[in-house]
C-alpha cells in the first residue's frame, strides 16, 4: 500500500477552520447555558400555572386574571425557549461541516491504518496456512511411508505366525509403527482444524477489506479536498477576481465557483496512483 507523497504534516486550512470552530463552540456553550436557564424557568412557571389550575374551582366558567397572567408568562418564556432552541440547532448545523474538515486528517490516518492492518493480517494468515500445509504434507508423507513399512512388517509377521508352533508374539517394531500412525493422525487432525479456522478467517477478509477500502476512499477524498483548499488559500483573491470578471463579461455562472480543466494525462496518472494506494 503506497503512501501519498504529497501529504503535508500541517494544514493551514484545517488550522483556520479549527479556530473558527472554537469560536462557534464558545458561542454554542453560551447558548446552551442560556437555553438551560430558560428551560428551567419555563418548567418552574409551567408548574406554577399547573398549581393554579389544580386549585381553581371546577365550577368556574373561565380562568381567573391570575391564571391568564401566568399563562401569558408561560407562553412568553416558551417562545424564548423555542427561539434559543432554533439558534442552538442552527449553530450545530453550521459546525458540522467544520468538524468534518477538522477531522479529515485523523480520519484519513485511522482508515489508512485500519486497511494496512487488514492487509498485514491477511499476509500473516496466508503465511500460517502455508506453514500448516507444509507440516501436513510432511506428516502425510510420513504416514504413507510408515504404512508401507507396516504392510511389509505385517506380511513378515504373518509368515512367522504361520511357521511358528509356539505362541506368537507381535513384533515390537510393528507395534511402534502402528503407534506412529496413530500419533501422526492425531497431529493431522489438530493441524487440519487449525488450517480450517484460518481459512474461515480468510474467507471473511475480502468483505472486511472492501469495507475498509471504501472508508479509506471517502476519508482520502475529503482530505484531498481539504488539502487543495489549503494549497489554494493564497490564490483565493485571484480566483475571486477571475470568477467575478468572467461573470461581468456575460459568461454567467455561479460566482462562488470557478471551473478548472485538468489534463487527461494527469487524470489517468492520478487514477493509477490512487489504485496503488488500495493494494497490499
Amino acid at each position: 500500500m503506497k503512501l501519498n507523497p504529497f501529504r503535508k504534516k500541517t494544514n493551514r486550512y484545517v488550522e483556520t477552520t479549527q479556530a473558527k470552530f472554537n469560536e462557534l463552540s464558545h458561542e454554542l456553550d453560551a447558548l446552551n447555558r442560556e437555553y438551560a436557564t430558560v428551560k428551567a424557568e419555563l418548567d418552574r412557571e409551567t408548574a406554577v400555572r399547573q398549581k393554579m389550575d389544580d386549585r381553581a374551582s371546577h365550577l368556574a366558567l373561565r380562568p381567573t386574571a391570575a391564571q391568564n397572567e401566568q399563562w401569558h408568562i408561560v407562553m412568553e418564556i416558551s417562545r424564548r425557549e423555542q427561539r434559543l432552541g432554533d439558534k442552538v440547532s442552527s449553530l450545530e448545523d453550521k459546525m458540522k461541516p467544520l468538524r468534518r474538515i477538522i477531522d479529515a486528517p485523523k480520519n484519513f490516518d485511522d482508515t489508512q491504518a485500519a486497511l494496512q492492518k487488514l492487509f498485514a493480517e491477511r499476509q500473516r494468515i496466508n503465511q500460517e496456512v502455508a506453514q500448516l500445509d507444509a507440516s501436513i504434507g510432511k506428516i502425510n508423507k510420513r504416514v504413507t511411508d510408515v504404512q508401507a513399512k507396516i504392510a511389509a512388517e505385517t506380511a513378515a509377521a504373518s509368515k512367522q505366525m504361520i511357521a511358528s508352533e509356539d505362541d506368537f508374539v507381535v513384533p515390537e517394531s510393528l507395534t511402534r509403527l502402528e503407534l506412529q500412525v496413530r500419533l501422526a493422525n492425531t497431529s493431522l487432525t489438530d493441524l487440519q482444524r487449525q488450517r480450517s479456522d484460518l481459512v474461515g478467517q480468510l474467507k471473511e477478509m475480502p468483505e472486511q477489506i472492501r469495507s475498509a477500502q471504501r472508508s479509506f476512499e471517502f476519508a482520502r477524498a475529503k482530505l484531498a479536498e481539504v488539502d487543495i483548499y489549503d494549497q489554494m488559500l493564497p490564490f483565493m483573491k485571484q480566483l475571486s477576481r477571475a470568477s467575478v470578471t468572467r461573470n461581468q463579461t456575460g459568461h454567467h455562472h455561479e460566482e462562488a465557483t470557478f471551473k478548472f480543466e485538468i489534463p487527461w494525462e494527469l487524470i489517468n496518472s492520478t487514477k493509477a496512483e490512487l489504485a496503488a494506494e488500495l493494494v497490499d
